[in-house]
């Protein structure tokens, strides 16, 4: 998997599109540990995103995963 973050001294980046190095993810910050309040919806986004790459796991390994969690509880369930 490619990925499209990169965490730097607990920064979450982005890469450029030509994968020569990575920016910081905040509209307005131009370089690492220039967010200020890391609350906006967009650096969330990108933490839920890095978080998931660093799992190493694909989209259809992550589909698996929630399809025997639902058949697991419709087991319990039914």
């Amino acid at each position: 998997m490619n990925r499209l973050t990169e965490k730097i001294s607990n920064e979450i980046l982005v890469k450029n599109k030509n994968g020569n190095g990575s920016r910081s993810i905040c509209y307005g910050c131009d370089g690492i540990s220039n967010c200020t309040t890391r609350a906006c919806n967009f650096y969330r986004a990108m933490e839920k995103l890095a978080a998931y790459e660093d799992t190493g796991l694909e989209p259809k390994e992550i589909r698996g995963f929630a399809n025997l969690e639902l058949e697991k509880e419709r087991k319990n369930n039914g």
